[in-house]
């Protein structure tokens, strides 16, 4: 009813006018409504939900130790100061083996190499990337050796880029580190932290569901005592090409592993 009576006063025709104004007014206002509701739907996003993320996106590492160093052979002598940290790996075709034995022995799919600048685990990287088709191998300076005084005697100067793609195929390209190398000399006890804090980073940034790690044997000691929630003193031995695995799951490591070469007593 119209205040004062307005609405008996008019006229038929102006009644039905009146109305049907009202009517598509009304029915605007509605459909309006409802296309900025379904507009607002498409255009704003979630918020990623991080445990969902963790829960939906295992990611496995398999940590794998170099092959053997040149300097072990007796025949071989270094020739500067960095070959004395920084010796190249002979006996590749044992490498070869491992990277075999990734698909046929254990089912890894492996679809990203992250390697130490080591010049011995770069080769290593090389070695299995061809093996498993892999172009694309990526630095990680946080995974080099651990540098204590007795291991590297010099603050490490190590092969550049450019050098380092030199010992492999061009086919096969080596991306940088994004972070710089530890502080030289380092305790065994801030290697350890320094590994532990990387796989958790590899992990949680990796796109791939199996990434492969070419480090050292105290990196794969360190991963072996985590996943097999070991202390890191009842892993006894990490040979050459020795390798040690686990996936990430709600953000613990379970699933974990070794090649038969690793020795844990606990």
């Amino acid at each position: 009813r119209v205040h004062g009576g307005t609405f008996e006063k008019l006229g038929r025709m102006e009644r039905e006018d009146l109305i049907l104004w009202l009517t598509v007014t009304l029915v605007i206002s509605v459909f309006g409504n409802i296309y900025l509701y379904y507009k607002q739907r498409k255009t704003v996003k979630p918020e990623p939900d991080d445990d969902l993320l963790k829960k939906t996106s295992p990611r496995q590492l398999v940590v794998l130790r170099h092959g053997p160093r040149a300097d072990d052979h007796k025949e071989w002598k270094a020739r500067t100061a960095r070959d004395e940290y920084d010796p190249p790996a002979v006996e590749l075709e044992r490498v070869v083996q491992v990277a075999r034995d990734f698909k046929k022995e254990y089912g890894f799919s492996i679809q990203t190499i992250v390697c130490s600048p080591f010049l011995r685990c770069v080769q290593t990287a090389f070695t299995v990337a061809e093996e498993l088709k892999i172009k694309k191998i990526y630095i990680d300076n946080t995974i080099c050796e651990v540098l204590t005084s007795r291991n590297v005697r010099e603050r490490p100067q190590l092969l550049s880029l450019h050098e380092l793609q030199q010992h492999g195929p061009l086919s096969i390209t080596l991306e940088p580190s994004t972070l710089p190398l530890p502080t030289w000399p380092e305790t065994l006890n801030q290697a350890e932290i320094r590994y532990r804090n990387a796989f958790d980073r590899i992990a949680n940034t990796s796109s791939a569901s199996t990434t492969l790690l070419v480090t050292h044997g105290d990196a794969v000691a360190t991963f072996t005592a985590l996943s097999k929630k070991v202390n890191r003193d009842d892993v006894y031995e990490t040979p050459y090409c020795c390798f040690s695995f686990a996936t990430q799951q709600n953000g613990e490591w379970v699933n974990g592993g070794h090649s038969p070469d690793v020795l844990v007593i606990s």
